[in-house]
């Protein structure tokens, strides 16, 4: 087993890089390695950026959400929660194998003196809230697996970001909500995210005699550029939401690939059909859509976004 090292925090990039060594690792070493993302909200592939964030409250905060490879529920990171990753190969052993990833994980945090456990089909838990969550995503003959540890992580932002929409009616994959609990006050004071840090790349890496590799000027240039075209793009982070429809006594919607596609209100004139050529196509944003409801009344228009996204 080796590790690299990875001490930036930019989520768009720390993605890209996960993305880039499924994809693209040539060598031969499994690796594990550890990360950690300034504050953004990271939802499973499968899922609604809608439905499963509470856009509002993210953007006043200006927390970006980042959309992933590997399936599983919406998360919220920041720099009080350590992210671990395994490379591995591809093998009916190792897919969905949820279990024999994080045992290591277990391993170290049970002889620190902390009563983590295994729970359900993916969780780490601590007198039964959730510490970790895990998933998995696989390439031709590669996969990761990749979990998160809430060390110190900000939890009132976390259960403030992480709020479904019921009203939202769509196939995508939804989050299971959990009681969450930070790590930091199983252990004594002054024991840091960094101590438990060098503690798992210690027991998991060193002591079996792996080492650091760094990756080359060329594979981090690829990483860069896949961050650029790919990770900060509107269309992967928000358009990638499975189609979806909101229906309220004020409006309804229908949005797919991030844009709406058909929009009507009782509230207005012919159900709105008069705003028909400056709304479909507009992005489910509330600030876009509001642009293209400029010419109502201004009561009118604050019922319907509020239904559309409160």
């Amino acid at each position: 087993m080796k590790t690299i090292v990875n001490k930036g925090t930019d989520p768009y990039y720390n993605l890209a890089l996960e993305e880039y060594l499924l994809r693209r690792w040539k060598r031969e070493e499994e690796l594990f390695y550890l990360w950690r993302n300034s504050p953004v909200v990271v939802v499973g592939r499968n899922q609604n950026v809608f439905s499963e964030v509470n856009l509002r409250e993210t953007e006043k905060d200006g927390v970006p959400i980042v959309r992933r490879v590997s399936g599983g529920g919406s998360v919220y990171h920041d720099l009080g929660n350590l992210n671990f990753t395994f490379l591995a190969p591809y093998s009916k052993e190792n897919l969905n194998n949820y279990r024999k990833f994080t045992e290591p994980i277990l391993s170290v945090l049970n002889g620190l003196g902390v009563p983590a456990e295994f729970s359900g089909k993916s969780d780490l838990v601590v007198d039964g809230k959730k510490i970790s969550g895990n998933a998995q995503s696989f390439l031709g003959g590669r996969m990761i697996h990749h979990g998160t540890l809430l060390f110190d992580a900000d939890l009132e932002r976390l259960n403030s970001y992480l709020k479904m929409k019921e009203s939202i009616s769509s196939f995508a994959v939804r989050s299971r909500p959990s009681q969450v609990a930070n790590l930091k006050a199983y252990f004594p004071e002054g024991f840091g995210i960094q101590d438990l840090a060098s503690k798992l790349l210690e027991e998991i890496v060193l002591n079996s005699g792996g080492e650091v590799i760094h990756l080359r000027e060329e594979e981090l240039a690829e990483v860069e550029e896949l961050k650029n075209e790919k990770y900060l793009s509107w269309d992967w982070n928000y358009g990638e939401s499975p189609e979806f429809a909101i229906k309220a006594p004020e409006a309804s919607v229908r949005v797919k690939e991030g844009r709406i596609r058909d929009f009507c209100s009782d509230l207005l004139p012919e159900g709105g059909k008069s705003l028909e050529p400056g709304l479909l196509g507009t992005r489910f944003l509330e600030k876009e859509v509001e642009a293209a409801l400029s010419g109502i009344e201004e009561g009118i228009k604050r019922r319907i976004i509020d239904a559309l996204f409160k």
